[in-house]
């Protein structure tokens, strides 16, 4: 299945995507910056301070009036190794969260993510149904050389596509796609992928050619230009029409963290370039990589703390999204880590009393309630499993209920 972006859908990068498919067009690669997974990702985690930050949520407001409102949400998921494997996502209507896509994600024993499962919630049944799986293979390097795509039809998986990989040695060198022809029973030639390298073995340059009428066609091609620290800096796009005529351009600022500051995509139209979408992010230096817990996609050396889209209108840059990562401090102790159980509170979001949905009741507890930072804003005992967050400003939190061995963790929304 190929998606269609369109600006909504750039904004909202969190959305599901089934991986392995070609991008084809300028929007979607502005789309995917960000967001594809991370096959380079450290397979093990070497945290640098006794007190991490764990992602475990994005929320992204539309811009309407100059008023923020709710769009949409992702909660991710972590197992005892901080490996991300399921992403639920939600949308705000009427004034309440609805489900929408589930990922579930698997990894083999180098850390190698080998599946990533979709499923859609069907609103009329009140029930989750398999969508898109994707399946990747590895050589001996760890190297992705194949992502099988399949669709969930009459209640069975069968083939949607499929992209092999060449490498030689360890550089990717080129990739097909090919379709099930469902009449014939057989992988059919779609696309092929070539990409070329520079002196210092970037990848700055791409050629997608289409199978069509029994030879392989020039498609659209990217340029990609990098500075003396081999950073990628800028990009260009370009269709084949008889000659290669350029689209677009993508300028990407990164600051000395080599974190994503900006993008910005720009347009040829009428011999000229036109600004057309922005993208600005925020970081919190004070956390490298290695202090975070993170979901399977993410490549920012920096906390990334919040995204504002912009589209250029009307000779102005004009907000249409912002995104706010929401994060949760995990403490590890030197002698022993105990279980982090997390659970769940309702109603939420609440004015002033919570629900605290806890497997065991009838004993006093402390509660810590944490702001988006990780700073303790509120430390108090907990009588039962109501708590009154009457005190609190508007915001999202998270809180934190030590118990001997274990401790319970979750997150609530203060109206």
């Amino acid at each position: 299945m190929k998606k269609q972006f369109t600006f909504i859908a750039i904004a909202v990068f969190f959305s599901t995507l089934s991986f392995g498919q070609f991008i084809e067009t300028p929007a979607e690669q502005l789309f995917l910056e960000h967001k594809q997974i991370n096959h380079s990702k450290n397979k093990i985690n070497t945290y640098s301070r006794a007190a991490r930050q764990r992602l475990d949520s994005n929320v992204i407001y539309s811009r309407s009036g100059g008023q923020r409102i709710l769009f949409s949400k992702d909660e991710f998921i972590y197992n005892s190794n901080d490996q991300n494997t399921t992403v639920n996502s939600f949308n705000y209507v009427n004034g309440n969260w609805e489900p929408s896509t589930n990922e579930s994600i698997s990894y083999d024993s180098q850390g190698n993510i080998t599946e990533n499962w979709s499923k859609q919630y069907d609103t009329a049944s009140n029930s989750w149904e398999n969508s898109y799986r994707d399946t990747y293979q590895y050589n001996a390097n760890n190297l992705l050389t194949q992502t099988l795509t399949e669709r969930w039809v009459n209640n069975a998986w069968e083939n949607n596509s499929k992209t092999v990989t060449r490498i030689s040695g360890n550089v990717v060198t080129d990739t097909y796609k090919l379709n099930w022809n469902f009449s014939l029973q057989q992988w059919d030639s779609t696309h092929h992928l070539m990409q070329g390298y520079d002196n210092n073995g970037n990848e700055n340059l791409r050629i997608y050619y289409n199978y069509t009428s029994g030879s392989w066609q020039e498609s659209t091609k990217y340029e990609y230009f990098f500075n003396a620290s081999n950073f990628k800096t800028s990009s260009r796009f370009y269709k084949w029409d008889g000659q290669w005529s350029i689209l677009t351009r993508v300028f990407i600022t990164p600051d000395a963290n080599n974190n994503i500051l900006t993008y910005t995509l720009d347009v040829w139209d009428n011999n000229q370039w036109n600004p057309a979408i922005r993208y600005t992010n925020l970081f919190d230096l004070n956390y490298t990589v290695n202090d975070l817990v993170t979901p399977y996609w993410y490549t920012d050396n920096n906390m990334w703390v919040n995204r504002l889209s912009e589209q250029f209108t009307g000779g102005v840059w004009v907000k249409s999204y912002s995104s706010l990562m929401f994060y949760s401090p995990q403490t590890i102790s030197s002698i022993s880590n105990p279980d982090m159980i997390e659970v769940n509170v309702y109603p939420n979001p609440a004015t002033n009393l919570v629900n605290i949905q806890l497997p065991i009741s009838g004993n006093t507890r402390t509660i810590e309630i944490y702001d988006m930072k990780g700073a303790l804003v509120l430390k108090q005992t907990l009588n039962g499993n109501t708590l009154d967050i009457s005190t609190l400003k508007k915001g999202a939190y998270y809180f934190m209920i030590p118990d001997n061995q274990k401790s319970y963790s979750g997150k609530l929304m203060k109206l």
